[in-house]
């Protein structure tokens, strides 16, 4: 913090109407885009509309789109000493749910959870380790 540099959890505590007010003043297109939707809310053509719109907007940071440019509208909060840890794939999540100290249920052998994450991790041995 004293250099100036922060880590983004990505946890945040907000309202609604301050997050909408966020995207309207910082990503003004998307914002625009995604309220087109609103003509066809509750119609056949809702699920159409959505698909859309989101086909349609370019590719957004929200972290760099609208966090980095309303310092004004943010707080930081210190946390405590954290161990971080990329939860991005079935491999880690079972890494670390296998370190706990207590084993969660959907980990216990013979649950249909459990072995459907040793299938996809098998897979993805067997694949070398490629998404499908």
């Amino acid at each position: 913090m004293s250099s100036g540099w922060l880590w983004n959890t990505f946890a945040f505590v907000t309202t609604l109407p301050t997050l909408l007010d966020a995207g309207h003043e910082y990503l003004p297109d998307v914002d625009d885009r995604l309220n087109l939707i609103a003509a066809f809310s509750g119609s056949r053509h809702e699920g159409w509309a959505v698909r859309q719109a989101y086909s349609l907007i370019r590719s957004t940071d929200f972290s760099r789109g609208v966090l980095e440019r309303c310092p004004s509208w943010l707080g930081v909060s210190r946390l405590p000493d954290v161990t971080w840890s990329d939860l991005g794939t079935p491999r880690r999540v079972v890494g670390i749910a296998s370190k706990l100290p207590v084993r969660p249920m959907w980990l216990t052998p013979g649950r249909k959870t459990a072995n459907t994450l040793a299938a996809v991790l098998e897979a993805r041995v067997l694949d070398g380790g490629r998404r499908r």
